[in-house]
């Protein structure tokens, strides 16, 4: 049986102001590892970590996926730290003076939702399967679907699922973390070969794609950074 790892001398303090992850990394152990020492040690541990700083200025550009990842915290610190500073979003604004309304179904709908699978409406209209089932029935259209027990055809390729592995189309993937993220044309409709990207209601270049992504943290070159040994490993 493999021997546990014993309790590092200055687990408690740095457990008392890293984050659960932070902790992982900084020790590099596994989450049962690391549950185990915070239950030997005894630390005191807030549910939250504390706000940082500069929260109040970039939590009103950024939204909650972007801060989480900037911050490396959980859902519950950034809601936290939303109440604190008093910062609300649209939705929860209209909720609370009740007149909050459910998305309207758009313009171009009818037009569009029986060229585009499920999948790919959820990426183009920004909504999920709930808000897209009461489209279809109040607009009286069907979104493409496979039908059951209908197996695809041999060497069949589904648009939505190429790999795009260009420059712009690996800053879009990783751009994709944070929410939707669709090729489309210069106006914003949903184009699979388009060459423009639509995230959010932003139509943006290739350019404009990669310049977002670098700014969330995605670096092009960043397989260069492999030590040589692990090339030279995989090409054994």
């Amino acid at each position: 049986m493999k021997p546990t790892a014993p309790l590092p001398e200055d687990f408690a303090a740095h457990a008392s102001s890293m984050t659960f992850v932070q902790l992982r990394e900084h020790y590099g152990r596994g989450s049962g590892t690391i549950s185990r020492w915070i239950r030997e040690s005894k630390v005191s541990r807030s549910r939250t970590r504390s706000r940082p700083s500069d929260f109040a200025e970039l939590a009103q550009t950024m939204t909650s996926a972007e801060l989480r990842l900037h911050y490396r915290t959980s859902k519950a610190s950034i809601s936290q730290w939303r109440r604190e500073c008093a910062i609300v979003t649209p939705r929860e604004r209209h909720i609370s003076a009740g007149t909050f309304k459910p998305t309207p179904v758009p313009e171009n709908f009818r037009q569009v939702a029986p060229t585009l699978s499920v999948h790919a409406a959820k990426i183009f209209f920004e909504v999920g399967d709930t808000v897209l089932r009461r489209w279809e029935a109040e607009a009286g259209v069907r979104l493409r679907r496979q039908l059951p027990g209908r197996p695809r055809q041999p060497g069949t390729v589904i648009n939505d699922t190429i790999r795009d592995m260009s420059r712009a189309g690996q800053a879009a993937d990783f751009l994709r973390r944070f929410g939707p993220v669709a090729r489309c044309d210069a106006t914003g409709r949903y184009l699979a070969d388009g060459f423009y990207w639509r995230r959010g209601s932003t139509v943006l270049s290739a350019d404009e794609v990669i310049e977002r992504a670098e700014r969330n943290g995605w670096r092009a070159d960043a397989w260069r950074q492999i030590p040589a040994s692990v090339h030279y490993q995989a090409s054994m």
